[in-house]
């Protein structure tokens, strides 16, 4: 029988379903809209905003029938809620009461001058030249109404980094600096993190060398300092593997784990590929170390799809209503599936191109030495019966690829950065049982580690910043003359202007730094419009150039600017 605290919140429940009705019906809900948000985006966006109004209806309506057949014995939903308020903020206030005393565990001297190094190195490169996906999510997404932030017309919005972006610029500004902070202190966030994950799983010893390893890494640092959402995507993979490993061997709390992977969905939707690596290593390993608690791994596996299903559609709520529907999100044209002739063919390629993009700037022997840590940690793993490290990787591997058939698209190679730390994690591991193979005092070794860790760091840092290596890379759409040429077509007054160029792509960064002037962008003149000016590249004769009818104004490293006579 329900009580009459039960029956109060049942009826306020259904009276929000009722509202929402309601508002479901579309001259009365998109008129309402309209006043509130004004925008020529609500013209064709009634039946998806009556579609995401009945299914919050429908929940409410659902919540209203479970809080009405509670018992009387069970306390009010609110009662519970205001219960695990006063837990949590007791927690967190005892956790800030402990800080002065926890802080040298939790950021240790040794691992902020690694985290120290990682910022430098960082910064170098923070300033490089726009790239091309970042600078689009700029001008499409960013440098708009508020409203665009959530429109997923292409899968180059991060949705949660462009907002953190947005955030970034409304404080400090456009410059590519303020558009590469969220990136960046994500980056620097995961070194710590994990330092944490590594200790956890391994040692004091790991956690030192792997969060080296996270600093020193170029692919890390090439996503650190792009205006992307990869680096968030590495941070929270981090944190998911962090809350996985409680020391008390259960399973995560469903909730906690659920939030990080909608945030991590909220980011991009390729986040999925790293949501079931992990799902299926804590299903593996529960039922290898504890076959007796099957039952609690299904009401954890229960809790946790529901609560990220809700999490996930409630954060994806104003990108579905921005986009127009799912279909954006979910099939669009990089993610159409291939017929399975095709997808088995471009597979091998594809693994391979990602290995190999991953592990540029490391030095082949330094490749070498990487593998062969990663082989005696997974060897040792297996020997000491640690079968949460010996199987992590192989099963996070397998979980994606799982996704990648039921999917058949292949990704962008950068898709699968959140593997990078997880092989990283094994090498480190390995590193410190070869040391421990000479027999050396535990003290001694640690000191050995953080030596090697900082010196390790140091040397890649010399050696990145001295031959500009990140720059060099071409990841997302690297044209490293747009400011120049910017500055020109402001001198030779072509802002605004309909401009000749070999590779279209260019204009994109071309228009944010035109932007960051405070000029009128430009647009790819078609072949018959006849251009003015024409940008070049070196390599690239297109067949609507005619020579003859231009004359060379000036000449860059990889672009030749041609005038009309």
């Amino acid at each position: 029988m329900a009580s009459r605290n039960h029956l109060i919140e049942s009826l306020f429940s259904a009276l929000f379903g009722v509202i929402l009705l309601v508002l479901a019906i579309p001259a009365v809900g998109l008129r309402i809209a309209a006043r509130l948000v004004p925008s020529e985006l609500w013209n064709d966006r009634g039946q998806t905003l009556s579609c995401l109004l009945l299914i919050y209806a429908l929940l409410f309506f659902a919540t209203s029938l479970y809080l009405f057949q509670r018992t009387s014995k069970s306390p009010p939903l609110w009662a519970l809620l205001r219960r695990e308020f006063i837990e949590r903020s007791r927690r967190l206030l005892s956790f800030l009461r402990r800080l002065p005393e926890t802080f040298p565990r939790l950021l240790p001297v040794p691992l902020l001058m690694l985290m120290g190094l990682g910022a430098i190195v960082r910064l170098k490169f923070l300033d490089q030249p726009m790239r091309y996906d970042e600078s689009y999510t700029y001008i499409e997404y960013i440098n708009r109404a508020p409203q665009y932030l959530f429109l997923y017309s292409d899968p180059n919005n991060h949705v949660g980094h462009t907002l953190l972006v947005k955030l970034s610029t409304l404080i400090f500004g456009s410059s590519p600096i303020c558009l590469r902070f969220p990136a960046i202190l994500a980056g620097l966030c995961s070194i710590l993190v994990g330092f944490h994950v590594a200790k956890r799983m391994f040692s004091q010893n790991a956690g030192y060398f792997f969060a080296a390893l996270i600093a020193l890494f170029p692919y890390f640092i090439l996503y650190d300092t792009n205006g992307r959402g990869y680096s968030l995507v590495v941070l929270l993979s981090l944190i998911q593997i962090l809350l996985s490993l409680r020391s008390d061997q259960e399973l995560p709390s469903p909730l906690p784990f659920a939030f990080v992977t909608a945030c991590g969905l909220f980011v991009m939707p390729s986040y999925l590929f790293f949501a079931a690596g992990i799902v299926l290593w804590l299903v593996v390993i529960r039922t290898l170390m504890n076959g007796s608690g099957l039952e609690l791994l299904k009401r954890f596996l229960i809790r946790y799809s529901m609560a990220c299903l809700l999490l996930t559609f409630v954060v994806y709520s104003p990108v579905i209503l921005a986009s127009n529907g799912i279909s954006p999100i979910v099939a669009n044209r990089f993610v159409e599936p291939l017929s399975w002739g095709e997808f088995v063919l471009e597979l091998p390629s594809h693994l391979a191109e990602t290995v190999q993009m991953m592990s540029r700037g490391i030095p082949t022997v330094g490749l070498a030495l990487l593998v062969l840590c990663f082989l005696v940690g997974t060897i040792t793993s297996i020997r000491k019966s640690n079968w949460q490290a010996a199987l992590f990787f192989p099963t996070v591997v397998l979980g994606g690829l799982a996704v990648l058939i039921l999917k058949r698209a292949i990704p962008f190679d950068r898709t699968w950065i959140f593997l990078l730390p997880i092989f990283l994690l094994q090498v480190a591991n390995g590193f410190v049982e070869c040391l421990t193979m000479f027999r050396r005092s535990p003290e001694r070794t640690l000191q050995l580690v953080q030596v090697v860790s900082f010196m390790m760091v140091l040397g890649m840092s010399f050696f990145l910043i001295r031959d500009d290596v990140i720059t060099k890379f071409e990841d997302t759409g690297s044209y490293p003359e747009a400011e120049d040429l910017a500055k020109l077509l402001v001198e030779l007054d072509q802002s605004g202007e309909s401009i000749g160029m070999s590779n279209p792509l260019l204009s994109v960064p071309l228009n944010y730094y035109l932007s960051q002037l405070g000029v009128e962008s430009v647009s790819v003149a078609e072949k018959e419009d006849d251009p003015m000016i024409y940008l070049l590249g070196r390599e690239e004769r297109p067949k609507e150039f005619d020579v003859g009818a231009y004359l060379l104004e000036q000449e860059f490293e990889q672009t030749s600017v041609y005038r009309q006579r």
